[in-house]
């Protein structure tokens, strides 16, 4: 297949440790020279198909609420151009980002450049989301509602749709580093238009992340080969994510006070080639403040030496702090491994060689016998500190 030329922000190195950067006066110089005669009649043709349809609430709502320009209307959202089988996906792409800046000059939202590095939420470490083994295996789990519940000593709640694993964990991880724009307007105005319900307490915009990119990104993100059956699991993975809900709750005072809220994990639109597609994905308020606030760097390069269950038992291990200790049932409940113990216990030690061989610890033991004592993990990381929900941790 042929090599795509793919638009990145200025300085990004898939897999390199260095922060992706963007210049804003380049890359806004770069689609205002771009031509778009074909992606520029998309918003006009969707605003006509949406004036033939009944209003909803949502819309009502929008046209009482205050905006950055008079002009501003209740446009719809800002897709991925329509096939057409011989158009490059790059270029697709590049059109997507001019429309995105044209949303922006007419007052739909206000936008800025984002340097996305290695950070993943830190809740996500936390609960056995993305489960290292095969999706069939989950369905034994799932409650009467059709999802699946879930209890770690960091939150509770359930998740809702497709079962997922730590290959869609990959999935995820690639779209977080592609992140290119933090956008911020009214909840009816984003490309893919929210509730309102995401806005805070007395204000009216809330404030998203947004990435335009190619599932050629995406697979040399996660080491994968291109074509036939890879992209086409690929595809489905950025799917079910899409298609994922969860619900979390977390004790907030000895009173037994409780926080819940409920998310999505991104919004996706997209538009699948002979060879390729390209994606439109937005990370909703919630995951936008996580990622900005309250998140857990996950070293890449590591992670892409370990067997998927040797992912999950680094992940958690990351948002915690470089000495820890842990009960090794309940790191094995936490991930969400589903296999006898014994297996576990095996590729838990693999894992901790692998992570010493990596440099990644400087140290680890396992003690007790697991039948009167029981087994508990204690490890030393290699690195002076690490940054844990935004703060470094000695």
């Amino acid at each position: 297949m042929a090599k795509h030329t793919k638009y990145r922000p200025t300085g990004y190195t898939p897999g390199a440790d260095n922060k992706v950067t963007a210049s804003p006066t380049n890359r806004r110089a770069r689609m205002e020279s771009t031509q778009a005669s074909a992606f520029g009649t998309i918003i006009a043709d969707l605003e006509q198909e949406v004036a033939a349809q009944p209003k909803t609430d949502v819309a009502e709502k929008t046209d009482s609420r205050p905006t950055t320009s008079s002009n501003v209307k209740n446009v719809a959202p800002i897709t991925l151009a329509r096939h057409r089988r011989n158009r490059p996906s790059s270029q697709s792409v590049e059109e997507a980002q001019l429309a995105l800046f044209e949303a922006e000059r007419e007052g739909r939202f206000s936008a800025s450049p984002l340097s996305p590095s290695q950070e993943f939420p830190t809740i996500l470490t936390r609960i056995p989301i993305f489960v290292p083994g095969k999706r069939t295996t989950q369905r034994s789990l799932m409650d009467t509602e059709n999802a699946i519940p879930f209890s770690t000593s960091w939150a509770r709640g359930k998740k809702y749709g497709p079962p997922l694993t730590v290959y869609d964990e990959d999935t995820l991880i690639a779209l977080t580093l592609l992140r290119q724009n933090q956008l911020i307007g009214a909840p009816a105005q984003l490309p893919i238009p929210i509730a309102d319900i995401h806005s805070r307490v007395g204000a009216t915009d809330v404030a998203v992340h947004v990435v335009h990119c190619t599932l050629a990104d995406i697979q040399e993100l996660c080491e994968c080969s291109q074509g036939g059956r890879n992209n086409q699991l690929r595809i489905e993975s950025v799917k079910r994510l899409s298609n994922t809900k969860i619900q979390i709750e977390r004790n907030i005072d000895r009173n037994r006070g409780v926080k819940g809220t409920s998310l999505s994990l991104i919004e996706v639109a997209w538009q699948t080639y002979e060879e390729d597609a390209v994606f439109l994905a937005q990370f909703p308020p919630i995951m936008a403040k996580w990622l900005e606030n309250e998140y857990t760097f996950i070293d890449l390069q590591v992670r892409r030496q370990l067997s998927d269950t040797g992912k999950a038992i680094h992940r958690f291990l990351s948002s915690q702090g470089p000495k820890y200790e842990i009960d090794a049932r309940k790191l094995m409940h936490t991930i969400g491994y589903m296999d006898e113990y014994k297996s576990f216990m095996r590729k838990l030690r693999a894992t901790m060689e692998k992570l010493g061989e990596a440099g990644w610890l400087s140290d680890y033991e396992i003690v007790g016998t697991g039948r009167r004592v029981p087994q508990k993990l204690c490890i030393q990381r290699s690195s002076s500190h690490k940054r844990i929900d935004g703060k470094d941790v000695a």
